[in-house]
């Protein structure tokens, strides 16, 4: 069930049933932090052992924050009721809780470790820790958050002895060498950030699984390409100077087609992959190579000059359509008036001016696959530099732990003992967690039925993300709105 904060009374109440699992969209202020709180009382008076119920936020400050509250709240539970109507609620939730872990003999006051209040990275370094065969992580490195250099340095390697390497991998990365005409800083900085993200493709990489991932790559890409059409089609409808400028980019496609027969623009081309040769060719008349708007125009924008028509009419029709094109140019260029949108629309075309045409996606594909070789290779380097120094990433420990449980139709020992001791699973900040987390939250919960009494409380507010730099997508919080969780 999904809630919007902050809440009245009925949907508060709603909250606290303990035998339903809910989203919550929560913008700061709301009283998220209370909700999270009160939750978590409601259901120590329910369960057989606090451990049943695990709660994961994205700091350990937060994560403290919240321990304290609850921990706070059971002491105020030995204290007369409060008159405040919030803070009765809490009260009684708390004495509810205190009274059954007096009953069951927890001792959670005296005892708070008991309660399983922990952040993300913690969860996984303990899952790893039970499993360091199956993690293949052995004896727990130190987590590092700025792993550049290490990535670096398994790069270099990678580069210094090409060598050395089996032929299929030195093939790979020659191929890869003169297509970025061997531009080393480039492939160095196009290598490293594919090492952040190596959680999206390692998998398909490792287990072979090169034709589902190419179908996914092709299916992104028509995506990325109708997306980037779609915000220009809706930036250039909107616009008031685009409005008589069919005509003119007809004009100028029709002289442009008796050469290169390239595509005539009689019509606003739909935003679909397509049609992209006619965007871009709108791209291209408008812009200059270096991307700003053209201030001349040539024959090469299919603006012939006035003398090359010995016809009057096609000499009254040239001078007209460079002249209202020359006028759309600087109104677009004018930075005294709609500065902000016609920079929308500049970028706009940008954009899909540097689309890859899908026509080619063949040819793409064999220097993918050249590239996804030498990740492969890159990615067990990244590995073995990681246990030279000691150390690893987030990332890394986040793979190890999703590997510690096993597959949901080949569930490991640890996924089997964890789906019998978590209960009731609550997640903080949920619009912070990445696609590798989101994956790790499913397999927790894979074999979770409804109404078999577990429940899943899942917190976060859309429209924030502070961790954009460790891959957070506020997508997932959409997904799991509309979707729900496994």
């Amino acid at each position: 069930m999904n809630l919007a904060l902050p809440p009245d009374a009925k949907q508060r109440q709603q909250a606290l049933n303990v035998s339903q699992s809910f989203i919550v969209q929560a913008p700061a202020g709301s009283g998220k932090t209370e909700l999270l709180t009160q939750r978590v009382l409601a259901l120590l008076a329910t369960v057989k052992q606090p451990e049943e119920i695990v709660a994961i936020t994205f700091t350990r400050k937060a994560a403290a924050e919240m321990r304290m509250r609850i921990l706070k709240a059971l002491q105020k539970a030995e204290l007369p009721e409060p008159n405040q109507d919030h803070e009765k609620r809490t009260w009684r939730l708390a004495k509810e809780a205190l009274t059954h872990s007096q009953m069951l003999d927890w001792h959670l006051l005296e005892n708070p470790n008991r309660l399983r209040v922990t952040t993300i990275d913690a969860l996984c370094l303990s899952l790893v820790g039970q499993m360091p065969v199956l993690s293949r992580m052995g004896i727990q490195p130190r987590i590092i958050e700025n792993p550049e250099k290490i990535y670096l340095s398994a790069i270099q390697k990678i580069f210094q002895h090409i060598d050395k390497r089996p032929t299929e991998y030195a093939d790979s990365l020659r191929k890869i060498f003169r297509y970025f005409h061997h531009d080393i800083e480039y492939m160095t900085n196009l290598f490293q950030k594919m090492l952040q993200y190596r959680e999206q493709w390692l998998p398909y990489a490792i287990h072979g699984q090169t034709d589902e991932f190419q179908l996914r790559l092709q299916e992104s890409l028509f995506v990325i390409i109708s997306d980037a059409l779609n915000e220009a089609f809706s930036l250039i409808e909107n616009h008031p100077a685009f409005v008589d400028m069919l005509n003119i980019f007809n004009y100028a496609s029709s002289n442009l087609a008796v050469n290169d027969k390239g595509p005539i623009i009689d019509a606003w081309p739909e935003a679909s992959p397509e049609y992209l040769i006619e965007w871009q060719r709108i791209a291209d008349i408008c812009l200059t190579n270096e991307n700003n708007w053209r201030k001349k125009l040539t024959i090469n924008e299919g603006f012939p000059p006035e003398s090359s028509f010995k016809n009057a009419e096609e000499k009254a029709n040239a001078k007209y359509y460079k002249t209202q094109f020359t006028q759309f140019l600087m109104e677009m260029s004018d930075n005294s008036t709609h500065t902000q949108i016609n920079n929308a629309v500049r970028q706009a075309l940008e954009n899909v001016r540097n689309l890859p045409s899908p026509g080619h996606y063949d040819e793409q594909w064999d220097l993918i696959s050249a590239l996804l070789n030498v990740l492969t290779l890159l990615a067990v380097e990244l590995r073995l530099e990681f246990q030279t120094a000691g150390k690893t990433d987030f990332t890394e420990i986040a793979c190890a732990a999703k590997d510690a449980l096993g597959q949901q139709d080949d569930p490991t020992e640890l996924l089997l003992s964890l789906d019998n001791q978590i209960q009731h699973l609550l997640v903080d900040e949920f619009q912070d967690t990445s696609k590798l987390q989101f994956e790790l939250i499913e397999k927790l919960t894979s074999g979770w039925q409804n109404n078999d009494g577990r429940t899943l409380f899942l917190v976060g507010d859309p429209m924030q993300s502070i961790y954009r730099f460790r891959q957070a997508e506020v997508g997932l919080f959409i997904k799991a709105c509309q979707e729900g969780i496994g």
